[in-house]
Order: structure tokens, then C-alpha cells, then sequence
């Protein structure tokens, strides 16, 4: 799970608190189920997300290329991502739940787009809450992955 708040500034910060947890559960497996997540170049990973450093199998990994280009970097480092929700889909059901998108930047619903893409986007629900404001970013969002879309439009409490 992860949420978004008003006045932070990280890149991907619908993400921040979400790769949080996935870090934690991640240092909770077993090596060998630890190590089995691992994508390829894995060590990209960290330019994305710095705390998953604090996973064991993911701080060993050495890339065998640098990747200069900033942009390239990214384009590999969200593949490798997806590749590690992939892999945690494919061994269990896998849920993401991401609230307060209202107040999501650019860079997460880039990341978000890139995971859920076609062909053959990782298993898993994404489940995202927003205020009405936030609603045009989610539409765009929705409309380039081309899956199935479940709106529930709930009132004031």
C-alpha cells in the first residue's frame, strides 16, 4: 500500500510508502525466495527506489553494465520493477492499493503506465483512490494500459 500526500516532493511518491513495505516484506523471505525476485539488472532498481538497498539480495546484485543515459536508466529500471511484480504475482495474489492519487506526480503515473502495459502486465489489482481533482490524471492513466476499469464513485461520508 502506499499513498500520496499534498506537499511532498520525491519523484514517484504514490510509490515512496509502497516500495517501503515491498522492501520490508522482501527482507522477511528466505534467501532463496529473496533471491528468486531478483529481475535482470536489478541493480537499476536502486536508482528508482534507494531503500530497496536495505534488501540483502538486492544490495549484492552487481550490474555488468553502467547505464549512463538517465532516460535509459529508467526505461530499464521500470522494467525491472515490473519484473519484480511479476514474479511476487505469479507466486501469490498480489494487490496494490494506492490512495490520495490526487495529489500524484507525472513520474508515478509514467511508472504506473509502464507496469500495467500490454503485453503481459504483471498479475496483481491495482486499487487507486482519488478526490474528484485527481480524476482527469487517473483517466489518461486508465486509458493507456487498455484493462478492465472498475469505477466505484463513492459520496461524502
Amino acid at each position: 500500500r502506499g499513498r500520496c500526500y499534498e506537499r511532498e516532493a520525491v519523484a514517484y511518491k504514490a510509490m515512496d510508502s509502497l516500495v517501503d513495505h515491498l522492501s520490508q516484506r522482501w527482507r522477511a523471505l528466505p534467501a532463496a525466495q529473496a533471491q528468486a525476485l531478483l529481475p535482470p539488472e536489478s541493480s537499476l532498481l536502486l536508482r528508482l527506489f534507494p531503500v530497496l538497498g536495505r534488501v540483502p539480495a538486492v544490495a549484492a546484485a552487481r550490474s555488468t553494465e553502467t547505464v549512463a543515459d538517465p532516460q535509459e536508466a529508467r526505461t530499464r529500471g521500470f522494467q525491472a520493477f515490473r519484473e519484480v511484480l511479476r514474479r511476487l504475482g505469479a507466486e501469490r495474489p498480489l494487490v496494490l492499493a494506492l490512495d490520495d492519487m490526487q495529489w500524484s506526480d507525472a513520474s508515478t503515473r509514467n511508472l504506473l503506465a509502464d507496469l500495467l502495459r500490454p503485453p503481459d502486465p504483471p498479475r496483481l489489482l491495482l486499487v487507486v483512490a482519488s478526490r474528484p481533482e485527481g480524476q482527469v490524471a487517473l483517466d489518461q492513466l486508465c486509458a493507456s494500459t487498455a484493462l478492465p476499469v472498475t469505477r466505484i464513485e463513492l459520496g461524502p461520508a
